[in-house]
């Protein structure tokens, strides 16, 4: 789009654009093949595995998809770099045996299996990549490779056509040998974006163009292009610290608020997770605004209501409930809680949770929630009913899924339709992957999968990418240029992302087949945060000085650097303000009424916990005893100390009953130790009601009170042995 309106300002007249395409498509038609989702990809790889390994070492889908997904990002790297695949594997498997052998002169059984899964890696690869070639399906790198296999045929048929290359840096060895190959056979121009500081040697940004100038033959006897024109451009920096994301954020609000036009203007998330904050902390005066990252799945309303359903079963079959059908009380109120089935029919639901609440069952079944409303109102919410259900059968549970978001439909209107259709589209997903290869087999691999595509998946944004601000993440900046640029999270282990290398290549394995490491990551951002800040001229660098344990807070190297090359760099600390409220003393005046209302209330009698609130907290007495406002009802899973002092209290009250107005014998004080034990059971179902005393805390709270009354009526005992008398008066 940016590209389109360049070519328009520097031309005159009618005249036909060029064929504008992404790399990624353009390797696409080179090689043939087309990309092959990352899930179905992952649904794919499970095959092979079942295929070429042994029975007795195979592992469930869902353990597999744990590495898997490392080994896929492995190949893709090994393809894309033009690795050989023979003579890297076996490379591998030696580096391995050698780690693993001189720890140990006999390698222990973990140690095989460790080397036989790289023995393993090598012979998956290879299937693999047979099959997705077969089949003209690949992931990204097996494309890269087959285009380098089919470059000669493709050049000799588009002789007559030019290509032109233009916004990159960091090429995988694939990509340079299409460039160089083009380039040698003058079919194609290559114009960088660079300027002089990014070809000298300490700079780690010019780390791959420097590489290109030196390395290609090409460019021993042609011209680098690239723009060598010094641009003079005042600059505006401001380095700002703040503590936490949210002041971050905050403290955008506030720059962007003191903005007027926003056509050149771009906000850069260098953590993308903070989109959602962002987006609720923009001020009124950004009307339009062009979202290049999408929204992420995960961060939608409605996937909470699908991770509470799995949920909801997967505990029913951790705590071993399923023979009784019995769910876990939270989860049932938090599928019953969710405010899209609250769409259906709120009004019943929250009478159902308001029972729930006070029954007081730890463990719940379908049945009997409903009895808790009439037939009536079980009729309409038959769909809520229907979700406590669920067949052994994955292809009915993902039914099932389908058909809530269907029955859904109807009560949601504007973005939430939107969000109900991708939802739609993912369980559609999941159904013909299962239906084509079978790999789901439970509910916890179901819930896997879900999850992983949910992490990956994006709503995308719809803009007008020519006006207003521009809100993206670093990597949507290359090639794009803005007069203000304001940048977040510029921390050490954000930008540059750090070591968290995600493979099984070791470092040095890769150094040596000239694979990517960290150094060559950190270089690709160095190169995209001063390459945007060239033609900028105010710069906002935002980082968080707040450390949170694991050494973060610490700011960039990048803005060290900023701050050596820029002596007059602007340097501030902020903190959001703090606000002393100063709350007025709440006066109740004693009204007749009020009196009344307290006389009554010290005649029925007043317990010693009500007495200490009246003396530490008269208002919230007030509420309670004068009018009558109680806290809401919990469902009481561990015995509360109210309920266990009122326990002990009508236990007491029952043994003692029989001897008022009378004395007290030792015969009387062992009948009452004998009696406790099966009171406390009938006033622990009066007072904890259907809940669960046999195991747990619950058990050792129960074997608490039994041991106070024990240890009373053995004080009562010690009393009458020293020939003392006790008389039970009531007053």
């Amino acid at each position: 789009m940016f590209l389109k309106e360049e070519i328009l300002e520097k031309t005159q007249g009618t005249f036909f654009l060029p064929k504008i395409i992404s790399i990624e498509n353009y390797i696409q038609e080179l090689a043939d093949i087309n990309l092959i989702d990352a899930t179905q990809l992952l649904f794919e790889f499970y095959t092979i595995y079942q295929q070429k390994i042994p029975k007795e070492n195979r592992e469930s889908f869902d353990a597999f998809s744990q590495w898997a997904t490392i080994a896929l990002h492995d190949f893709n790297e090994i393809d894309s770099y033009l690795v050989n695949a023979t003579q890297f594997f076996s490379n591998l498997r030696d580096v391995k045996k050698l780690d693993e052998w001189f720890q140990d002169k006999k390698p222990s059984q973990m140690a095989i299996n460790y080397l036989q899964f790289f023995e393993y890696l090598a012979v998956l690869y290879e299937a693999l990549y047979e099959k997705l070639k077969n089949n003209k399906f690949g992931y990204q790198g097996l494309i890269y490779k087959e285009a380098t296999n089919n470059l000669e045929f493709y050049i000799n048929n588009n002789k007559s056509n030019h290509f032109i290359f233009v916004g990159f840096n960091a090429l995988n060895k694939a990509e340079e040998t299409i460039f160089q190959e083009l380039l040698n056979n003058n079919l194609a121009s290559v114009y960088w974006d660079a300027n002089e500081s990014f070809f000298e040697k300490s700079n780690e940004a010019g780390f791959f163009l420097r590489k290109y100038k030196r390395e290609w033959a090409y460019y021993q006897k042609n011209l680098f292009l690239w723009d060598n024109n010094e641009i003079s451009i005042q600059k505006n920096i401001n380095l700002i610290g703040a503590p936490k994301n949210i002041t971050q954020i905050k403290y955008v609000g506030e720059l962007l608020s003191n903005i007027e036009n926003f056509s050149k203007t771009a906000l850069v998330l260098a953590d993308e997770n903070l989109l959602t904050l962002t987006l609720n902390s923009l001020p009124n005066n950004v009307k339009n605004i062009n979202i290049t990252m999408g929204y992420p799945l995960k961060d939608i309303p409605l996937s909470n209501l699908f991770d509470a359903l799995f949920k909801l079963h997967l505990n029913q079959h951790k705590f071993n409930k399923e023979a009784e059908q019995l769910f876990y009380y939270k989860d049932v109120l938090s599928v019953l809680n969710n405010p899209f089935l609250n769409k259906l029919n709120g009004s019943i639901l929250q009478k159902l949770i308001a029972k729930i609440k006070s029954k007081n069952s730890i463990f719940l079944s379908a049945d009997m929630l409903k009895k808790y409303i009439s037939a009536n109102e079980v009729t309409q919410i038959s769909t809520v009913f229907s979700l406590f259900y669920f067949s052994t059968s994955i292809k009915e549970v993902i039914k099932r899924c389908i058909d809530l978001i269907n029955a859904l439909k109807n009560h949601t209107e504007g973005v939430e339709k939107e969000y109900l259709y991708r939802f739609f589209t993912i369980f559609q997903q999941l159904q013909t992957l299962n239906a084509t290869y079978n790999h789901i087999t439970d509910l916890k691999s179901l819930n896997l999968f879900y999850t992983q595509i949910l992490r990956t998946e994006k709503l995308s944004f719809q803009g007008e990418p020519m006006q207003g601000l521009q809100l993206m993440g670093m990597l949507e900046t290359r090639a794009l240029d803005f007069e203000t640029v304001i940048i977040t999270s510029v921390n050490e282990g954000i930008l540059p992302g750090g070591k968290n290398d995600f493979s099984f290549i070791p470092y040095d394995v890769k150094k040596y087949f000239g694979l990517p490491t960290y150094q060559e990551k950190d270089a690709i951002f160095s190169y995209h945060f001063q390459r945007l800040l060239y033609r900028v001229k105010n710069i906002y660098l935002i980082y968080n000085t707040e450390s949170d344990g694991y050494g973060s807070g610490e700011k960039s190297r990048f803005l060290t650097q900023l701050e050596i090359n820029n002596p007059n760099i602007t340097k501030t600390i902020i903190s959001p303000k703090v606000q002393h409220t100063i709350f007025p003393i709440l006066q109740i005046d004693k009204t007749p009424e009020m009196m009344q209302k307290l006389q009554a209330v010290f005649t029925k009698g007043i317990s010693p916990s009500a007495l200490a609130t009246y003396i530490y907290n008269p208002v919230k007495f007030y509420e309670q005893r004068v009018l009558e406002i109680y806290e809401e009802d919990e469902v009481e899973e561990t015995i509360a100390v109210n309920t266990m002092g009122s326990v002990i209290h009508e236990v007491l009250e029952d043994l003692y009953k029989p001897f008022i107005d009378g004395y007290l014998s030792k015969e009387n004080i062992a009948e009452m130790q004998i009696n406790k034990y099966d009171l406390l059971v009938k006033y622990f179902e009066k007072y904890y009601e259907k809940g669960n005393i046999e195991t747990g805390k619950n058990k050792l709270i129960f074997e608490v009170c039994k041991n106070h009354i024990k240890r009373f009526l053995n004080q009562e005992l010690q009393l009458l042995k020293q020939n003392k008398q006790l008389k039970i008066q009531l007053n």
